[in-house]
């Protein structure tokens, strides 16, 4: 599976198919690759929300998502998000997208 920032992608989850995510930046780290997305359009309380930044091993990636719909510019709030999580020493998530959404 060739992965590339920009990307949109599907992804399995329970709560909306027209929910996607972006992939916003990949890197090594550790030893470790992760892929840095945001999930657009989850239905939350009546509402349609955005998460400008999840940080997901590689492999937790590739499970959750079903196929490659298309290319998106990255956000500005995506790239400060992710400039947070570097500063802050963030984690990674080790579950599917969908379980990582679940469990905010």
């Amino acid at each position: 599976m060739k992965l590339k920032e920009g990307q949109v992608w599907n992804y399995k989850n329970n709560f909306d198919s027209n929910s996607y995510c972006v992939i916003t930046k990949i890197e090594n780290r550790l030893e470790e690759r992760i892929i840095h997305i945001q999930v657009k359009n989850i239905k939350f309380e009546g509402e349609t929300v955005d998460i400008d930044h999840m940080p997901f091993a590689l492999d937790a990636f590739i499970s959750s998502v079903i196929s490659l719909i298309g290319t998106a510019p990255i956000s500005e709030d995506c790239i400060s998000a992710i400039s947070i999580w570097e500063k802050d020493g963030g984690g990674v998530w080790n579950v599917s997208v969908s379980e990582a959404i679940d469990l905010i």
